[in-house]
């Protein structure tokens, strides 16, 4: 087995102890589905299904590519009214853009980009109940995929040393966020705490392991090299047994 191989098996282990935080793969750069128009009665199937409260019908509305469907999803998501559960179900549903069409990813981001704030930084000061973590799990991803400034410095707030002392986030969200700075390999303060964070031997390992999977796309030739350089802090195993494995 290749070294890279091995540190590649050695990042998806770690990150996949526990909960399974890793997000799928960055949609590939492709052209726009073709957009479907109203077919008979579908004026009235959005209507019903904003005027209700489920959101059984949002996987099926997102996946027919109709632009008024998914908007109508996104009204749904945005509207405070609606039962929580059920926005998470509408949220999960226009995830699944990112795959079906970039175009309309990107475009309805704008519409659902005030809501995604809100999930993102609600975590700053509030519990997080595990819905809530499931929507900020998927809020980060979604502004990861966009690159968005202003979520890059949240999730180095939150990925920083000091804050995890003060007010850490659960496992899954963390790593979550870990992942996400992947998106931004051309930022220096990013890449620091993500080093910091993998650095750390009071760190949960399946973190540790995030921060390294997402160190990658900083050091996309020299990674190997980079982590058999650190002095490792005595008892800590983990960083030990990676290093002597890379050598």
């Amino acid at each position: 087995m290749s070294r890279g191989a091995l540190l590649l098996g050695l990042i998806l282990a770690g990150c996949s102890s526990g909960a399974d935080t890793t997000p799928p793969s960055a949609p590939p750069a492709k052209a726009s589905r073709p957009k479907a128009a109203d077919a008979p009665g579908d004026p009235e199937r959005r209507e019903k299904f904003l005027a209700g409260s489920s959101a059984a019908d949002a996987a099926a509305l997102v996946a027919s590519n109709n632009p008024a469907h998914i908007d109508a999803v996104a009204t749904f998501f945005s509207n405070a009214q609606k039962p929580y559960p059920e926005r998470l179900v509408a949220l999960l549903a226009l995830r699944t853009l990112r795959n079906q069409d970039a175009g309309e990813y990107a475009r309805i981001f704008a519409k659902v980009r005030p809501k995604l704030w809100q999930e993102v930084s609600h975590s700053a000061g509030l519990s997080m109940s595990p819905e809530n973590e499931k929507a900020f799990v998927e809020a980060i991803g979604w502004m990861a995929d966009q690159k968005d400034a202003q979520a890059r410095l949240m999730m180095e707030l939150h990925l920083d040393r000091e804050t995890v002392k003060r007010k850490r986030l659960p496992d899954a969200a963390l790593c979550a966020v870990a992942l996400g700075l992947a998106s931004y390999p051309d930022d220096e303060t990013a890449r620091e705490t993500l080093w910091a964070g993998l650095k750390d031997s009071k760190e949960v390992i399946p973190v540790r392991a995030c921060c390294l999977k997402s160190l990658k796309a900083f050091h996309p030739k020299d990674l190997e090299a980079q982590i058999v350089k650190i002095t490792p802090a005595a008892g800590d195993d983990w960083l030990i047994d990676l290093q002597r494995r890379l050598r």
